[in-house]
């Protein structure tokens, strides 16, 4: 087996062992292994289609990745039908068939994800890693957050620089990352997540997008997986993690004066899962004086003035905007403003039916209406 394989990909039960083993013992091995890669092919056929609707991956992209699944179902279909009264060179290439489509699913989940987070974590680094364990229980309940309610939609690795000093890798619950340090990925805490890169180019993912970090020491590879979080509101859960996020952010408000104070409960109201999972305690504090700066540009600004800008923003600032505004929420004037900007995008043409929908249709805004 080459070494990529070796790397990035884990490998199936030793050969030599297996051609020793018991008949029923080989065929109870190949089986669960088959029917499992069968699962994760059907859940990522079934996330695909999810993400088409998204509009996250184009229909020819679409199209071609289910085909190829298509033909790896196939394959795992025939290697069952060759295991009965199989040679110890039968069972050798029905492993090789096996690992080969491993090898292309995990190819193709690098581009297009799949449905569950353990699925994806089988298919790069094998069932050790299908569950992790951790001594914390509040980093175990939020990487049980990850595991249910963030989908992949793909994930690329990187290789530990031999400079780069690793730390414990659940050191933390959640870093800070709008800062002017450099957070490089090689060195954040498994389960730590970050903002969607950049380059994404579409509004849903830009919305809903999240970077989720996983280390790998016996490897020395991290993991970063591109998601999208579920948004399911912070009140329909009980889990730790949420919990104790919820307490810092509040409890670091105690000495802040009572407008901040008020402007901090409103951002705990109004976080998102995607919020709680990216954003440390300082991260909070620097969104809420961006949250008074904006605030204090329109009350300065005259009104026509104030239109214009919004109306020349991408739809992400506004959506941003909109949200500051509604948090923001002692000033009749600026409630007035907010709600006369909303219905300036239903009467510009600049904005499309989608843009819209995305500005309206989450649960901030909603329930600020």
């Amino acid at each position: 087996m080459n070494n990529k394989k070796k790397d990035l990909k884990h490998s199936l039960k030793n050969k030599t062992q297996l051609e020793n083993d018991e008949p029923e013992n080989i065929y109870n091995f190949i089986t669960e292994k088959k029917l499992y890669l069968q699962e994760i092919i059907r859940n990522t056929i079934v996330s695909i289609n999810l993400n088409k609707q998204r509009e996250i991956f184009s229909d020819i992209d679409s199209n071609l990745s289910i085909n190829m699944l298509n033909e790896l179902y196939l394959i795992t279909k025939e290697i069952h039908k060759s295991v009965n009264n199989a040679t110890k060179k039968d069972i050798e290439i029905t492993i090789d068939k096996l690992q080969k489509v491993i090898d292309k699913l995990s190819l193709i989940i690098s581009g297009f994800g799949t449905k569950k987070m353990k699925d994806l974590l089988y298919i790069v680094f094998g069932p050790d890693y299908k569950v992790i364990k951790c001594d914390n229980k509040v980093i175990q309940h939020k990487y049980e957050l990850i595991q249910k309610y963030i989908q992949p939609v793909s994930y690329k690795t990187i290789n530990w620089k031999q400079s780069i000093v690793q730390k414990d890798t659940f050191s933390s619950i959640v870093c800070n990352k709008l800062s002017d340090a450099t957070v490089t990925l090689e060195q954040s805490n498994t389960f730590e997540c970050f903002d969607c890169d950049t380059s994404v180019k579409y509004i849903y993912q830009k919305i809903n997008g999240i970077r989720v970090i996983i280390q790998n020491e016996k490897l020395k590879k991290t993991l970063v997986v591109h998601g999208i979080v579920e948004n399911v509101p912070l009140e329909c859960f009980s889990n730790e993690f949420i919990d104790t996020r919820i307490k810092e952010i509040q409890s670091m408000s105690f000495n802040y004066q009572s407008n901040e104070k008020h402007i901090i409960n409103r951002m705990v109201d109004a976080m998102s899962l995607k919020d709680i999972l990216i954003y440390g305690n300082e991260d909070f504090y620097k969104k809420m004086m961006g949250l008074f700066i904006e605030i204090n540009s329109v009350k300065q600004a005259k009104l026509d003035i104030t239109i214009k800008k919004f109306l020349e923003l991408d739809v992400i600032s506004k959506r941003n905007m909109l949200i500051n505004m509604l948090i923001y929420n002692k000033d009749d004037n600026i409630k007035y403003i907010c709600y006369l900007l909303y219905d300036m995008i239903n009467a510009n043409n600049s904005a499309g039916i989608d843009d819209e929908k995305y500005i309206y249709e989450i649960n901030k805004i909603k329930k600020a209406f």
